[in-house]
């Protein structure tokens, strides 16, 4: 029984930092694939390659030229007027549900090792109900992970200039 604990505490050990390392997909490097992440009227905050940053409202979006409404007069930016695009937007909600998971179903087999090690308690729990206690956790640390989640709104760039190609000729 101890000996079943431990191989579901390792290999909760072992599958959440995996899971904990994936990342969002990456940002839109050109204004072609700027145009799938966001659309007229989207707020948006433009950083130019001096530094100057610029918030406004997008009138217009094409492969080629970005038009942001500021206190409602244009402003037109190429893109090699543009260093990185941010917009205010939502948490990813998957990474709040694995690590609910990974914490509640962590904590409730810790308490099932504890009690499986207990002299003075009868830790005679099958092997089924012990899976079943630590995917119950785990359903409720999920929950709690994605509320909290659906919670959090930042500032992520959602575009961000490709840095110029070196060429080396001799």
């Amino acid at each position: 029984m101890k000996l079943q604990i431990a191989t579901l505490i390792l290999a909760i050990g072992i599958a959440m930092p995996a899971a904990a390392q994936q990342d969002e997909p990456g940002v839109a490097t050109s204004f072609e694939q700027l145009r799938v992440l966001v659309m007229p009227g989207s707020s948006v905050t433009v950083t130019d390659p001096s530094g100057s940053v610029t918030s406004g409202r997008i009138a217009s979006l094409t492969s080629t030229e970005l038009a942001l409404l500021i206190d409602d007069a244009p402003r037109r930016y190429g893109e090699m007027d543009v260093s990185t695009i941010r917009q205010r937007r939502g948490d990813s909600l998957a990474n709040g549900a694995r690590w609910g998971f990974g914490i509640g179903a962590g904590l409730a087999a810790l308490a099932l090792v504890a009690l499986a090690t207990c002299d003075i308690c009868d830790g005679d729990i099958g092997p089924g109900v012990s899976v079943a206690v630590v995917a119950l956790y785990g359903a409720m640390g999920t929950g709690v992970g994605v509320g909290v989640d659906a919670l959090i709104r930042r500032q992520q760039t959602v575009y961000r200039r490709p840095a110029a190609a070196v060429s080396l000729r001799f």
